[in-house]
């Protein structure tokens, strides 16, 4: 009901950004790049892993990113995020 609707958007408030996203992935060290490059959540959902690859990013935080990326955009953020933290 209601309040599983709350919590989704709880949890995807907690990601609204792409640094709240790199930080939840432990990938910190690319938060500025990305802030510099002006890759939002948005355009961060279009990019490819060669995209990811001129951003500097290597081999594992390309993985990831592109893990969560796919899952978002078959499952919504908050489900895509769970799975990749849990593991799942």
């Amino acid at each position: 009901g209601g309040e599983e609707i709350a919590t989704s958007a709880a949890i995807v408030q907690a990601y609204d950004s792409t640094a709240a996203l790199l930080h939840e992935l432990k990938l910190d060290q690319f938060i500025e790049k990305m802030e510099q490059e002006c890759v939002d959540l948005f355009a961060l959902r279009m990019m490819g892993e060669d995209d990811l690859k001129e951003l500097g990013l290597g081999f594992g935080a390309r993985f990831k990113l592109m893990k969560v990326l796919l899952l978002y955009l078959s499952f919504g953020l908050t489900k895509a995020m769970i799975m990749v933290i849990s593991g799942d």
